[in-house]
C-alpha cells in the first residue's frame, strides 16, 4: 500500500488508524510518499491487480473495515444516545472534504463542547472519527479558536501510542524528501532509529522475518548478526535460532520482497543473508552527520547512569603471582633495577623463579605460604606486594599516557579485603551453594554445563573467582552501577560464565548488569616462559622504525620541528590501526 499526501496536509490520522488496526510486524507494507504537488491524500493498494485508489474519508473506512480490529475503531451499533448511528459516517464524510476546513473545525468544536471535552464518540476510548478529527486539528494548527475542552482533547489524543508513532513516521517521511517512497519502520524494542542509522535496516529485516515465521520482531532483532564473510551480505541470521519448520531455502524464497532498504536476500547453509541499499544508507548517514555536526556519534542514553569498566588488568603484581615474585625477588631481585624499570625487572625475576620451580618444588610451596601470609594480613608481606604494585602502576601510567589513556581508579580484585571475601563465602555456605571436596570448597555448576568452580583451596587461600565475587559486590555497593563490563581475554570465557552464575545463585539481583567483553590474545607469548613482549617495547620499536624511515629523506626531515615526537605519534597510530583492523575476538599467532 502506498499513501500519497500533500506536505501541507500530513496524514497523521490515517497512519494512526493503520498502526492501531494492524500488528507492528505488518507496518512495512505501507509506504508514505510526500509530494509538494499533491493536494489530496490517496491510498493506493499496490498488492492487487489492477490497483485500487481511495481518497478522503474512504481511506479511513478501508483501513478500519479491512482490519480484524475494526470493532474497536468503526463501531456502527453501540453509539450513545447523543449521536445517531449514522453520525459517525456523516462526520467522516465531512472530514473527507478537504476543501471545507472551516466546516470541519466547526463540527468538531460543536461536538467537543457537547461532550464536555471527552472523546468525540466515547469517553473511554478513541474510534475512527476521533483519529480523523485529530488529524484535521493537527493540520489546522493553533489559530482555530479552540476552547480548553478542545485543547484538552487534543492533548489526550496526542498521548496515545498510535498517535505518537504516527506523528514520528509522517514527519520522518516529510523530512526524507518529496517523491522518494518511504517504508514505514516497524516499532521494535531496542532499535534506535534516530542515532543508529543501521537500525532501520535491521528493523526492516526483523519485520520481514517476523511476518513469515510468527515470531516477535523484537526477539528477531536481537538475533541478527554480522556475516563472517562480508561478501555474503550486510546482516545475517541463523535459521535454527528461529525454531521454525521451514528450511533456509524455503524461508529465503518466501519472505523476501525488495524495498528501498533491503535489496537482496540469499541463503548459504543454514544462514539467511540480507544486503542493504548502500546508497540509502550513505544518504541517511551523511544527512545525519550534517545535522548533528559536532554532536554526531553522541547520545543521551547514558545520562544519569553509571557504568563500571574493568579494563586492562596487567598480571605482574597481582596476588596470583605475588608469592612467586616475593620468593623470586629475595633470590634474584635488585632494588636499583626495580626502581629503574619495575615491570621489566619483576618480569625477569618471575621468569627465573618459574624455571627454579621445575627443578625444586619447595619453591612453589614457599610461594603459596607467602601468599597465605598476605591473605592473613601479614604486614611485611603486604608491604612488599604494595611496593611491587605501586611501582608497576607508575610504569603503566607512563605507557598508557602515550596512548592518551587515563583511568579513574587503579584497583582490582587483588585489593578486596579478606573480610569482604569471607562475607561472600558466608553467603555461599548459607545458601548451600558450596560444598567441601578434599578439604577445598567448590561450586558444582555441571548442571549448567559450566563444570566445577574451585572457590577456596584446601590450605584456605582464595582464587580469582572468589575475589571477583567479593569485588563485584563491593563495586555495586560503592557505585550502584547500571552496567559493569569486564574487558578480559576470551580465554576467561568460562571463568566469567561461572562468576555470573554463582552471583545469580547467591540471589544477586543486579547480576544481569554484568557483561564479559572478550577479545583474542596474542598466541605464542608466555609470561612464565619469558616469551612475552611488552607494549612499551612494541611502541619503542615502531617509533624507531618510523624514525628511521623519516631520516631517509633529509630535506623533509630537516623541516620537522620535533621528529622524535612525530615518529612516536605515527608509530602509535600504526599499532592502533593494525590492532583495530582485526576482529576483536580473533587470536593472533606469533
Amino acid at each position: 500500500m502506498e499513501l500519497h499526501f500533500s506536505n501541507d496536509f500530513p496524514p497523521y490520522g490515517e497512519v494512526a488508524v493503520y498502526i492501531t488496526a494492524r500488528h507492528s510486524e505488518e507496518l512495512t507494507s505501507l509506504k508514505l510518499i510526500p509530494n509538494k504537488k499533491k493536494t489530496e491524500t490517496t491510498l493506493t493498494l499496490t498488492n492487487i491487480k489492477p490497483s485500487i485508489t481511495f481518497t478522503g474519508s474512504n481511506i479511513f473506512r478501508y483501513l478500519a473495515r479491512s482490519s480484524e480490529h475494526k470493532n474497536s475503531l468503526y463501531d456502527e451499533t453501540t453509539l450513545s444516545e447523543l449521536f445517531k448511528t449514522s453520525y459517525q459516517d456523516d462526520l467522516l464524510n465531512l472530514f473527507g472534504a478537504r476543501s471545507t476546513p472551516d466546516l470541519k473545525l466547526s463540527l468538531i468544536n460543536e461536538s467537543l463542547e457537547k461532550r464536555g471535552g471527552n472523546y468525540l464518540i466515547y469517553p473511554d476510548r478513541p474510534v475512527l472519527a476521533d483519529f480523523s478529527a485529530w488529524s484535521v486539528l493537527k493540520m489546522a494548527g493553533d489559530n482555530n479558536g479552540k476552547s480548553n475542552n478542545h485543547k484538552n482533547w487534543i492533548d489526550r489524543m496526542d498521548e496515545l501510542k498510535a498517535s505518537k508513532e504516527a506523528v514520528e513516521l509522517v514527519d520522518a517521511a516529510i523530512k526524507t524528501g518529496n517523491s522518494d517512497s518511504t517504508t514505514v519502520l516497524p516499532q521494535i524494542k531496542g532499535a534506535d532509529y534516530e542515532n543508529n542509522k543501521l537500525d532501520p535496516f535491521r528493523g526492516i529485516v526483523a519485520s520481514m522475518i517476523a511476518e513469515h515465521t510468527g515470531k516477535s520482531a523484537d526477539d528477531i532483532f536481537g538475533l541478527l548478526e554480522l556475516p563472517r564473510n562480508p561478501e555474503l551480505g550486510d546482516i545475517t541470521i541463523a535459521v535454527p535460532r528461529l525454531r521454525v519448520p521451514e528450511n533456509p531455502v524455503q524461508l529465503a524464497q518466501k519472505l523476501f520482497v525488495p524495498n528501498e532498504y533491503i535489496i537482496d536476500a540469499s541463503q548459504v547453509d543454514h544462514y539467511l543473508n540480507f544486503r542493504y541499499s548502500h546508497p540509502l544508507l550513505t544518504k541517511s548517514l551523511l544527512t545525519h552527520i550534517y545535522e548533528k555536526k559536532e554532536a554526531y556519534g553522541t547520545n543521551q542514553s547514558g545520562q544519569g547512569k553509571t557504568c563500571v569498566i574493568d579494563f586492562s588488568s596487567p598480571n605482574i603484581a597481582k596476588p596470583f603471582h605475588a608469592g612467586l615474585l616475593a620468593v623470586g625477588f629475595e633470590k634474584y631481585g635488585s632494588e636499583e633495577e626495580l626502581l629503574k624499570n619495575p615491570i621489566k625487572h619483576l618480569y625477569d625475576v618471575y621468569v627465573k623463579i618459574n624455571a627454579d620451580i621445575e627443578k625444586d618444588t619447595d619453591v612453589d610451596d614457599r610461594a603459596r605460604a607467602y601468599f597465605k601470609k598476605m591473605e592473613n594480613g601479614d604486614g611485611e608481606a603486604l608491604a612488599l606486594w604494595k611496593k611491587f604494585r605501586d611501582l608497576s602502576i607508575d610504569k603503566y601510567k607512563e605507557t598508557y599516557a602515550r596512548l592518551n589513556i587515563d583511568f579513574d581508579v587503579y584497583s582490582g580484585e587483588s585489593q578486596i579485603s579478606n573480610e569482604r571475601m569471607q562475607h561472600a563465602l558466608s553467603i555461599l555456605k548459607e545458601k548451600n551453594i558450596v560444598k567441601e571436596s578434599d578439604g577445598a570448597l567448590i561450586v558444582d555448576l555441571s548442571g549448567y554445563k559450566l563444570d566445577v568452580a574451585l572457590i577456596q583451596k584446601n590450605d584456605g587461600t582464595t582464587l580469582y573467582i572468589t575475589r571477583d565475587i567479593g569485588a563485584a559486590m563491593e563495586r555495586y555497593e560503592k557505585y550502584k552501577f547500571d552496567a559493569m563490563y569486564y574487558t578480559v581475554a576470551s580465554q576467561q570465557e568460562l571463568h566469567f560464565k561461572q562468576l555470573f552464575k554463582i552471583l545469580e545463585l547467591m540471589g544477586i539481583e543486579w547480576v544481569d548488569r554484568c557483561k564479559h567483553i572478550n577479545f583474542g590474545m596474542v598466541k605464542g607469548m608466555s609470561t612464565r616462559k619469558g616469551t612475552a613482549v611488552f607494549l612499551d617495547e612494541i611502541l619503542e620499536q615502531t617509533k624507531e622504525s618510523m624514525h628511521e624511515v623519516m631520516r631517509q629523506n633529509e630535506k623533509k626531515y630537516s623541516q620537522i620541528d620535533n621528529p622524535e615526537y612525530v615518529a612516536d605519534v605515527i608509530g602509535i597510530s600504526a599499532v592502533m590501526i593494525q590492532d583495530m583492523s582485526a576482529k576483536r575476538y580473533n587470536p593472533v599467532l606469533v
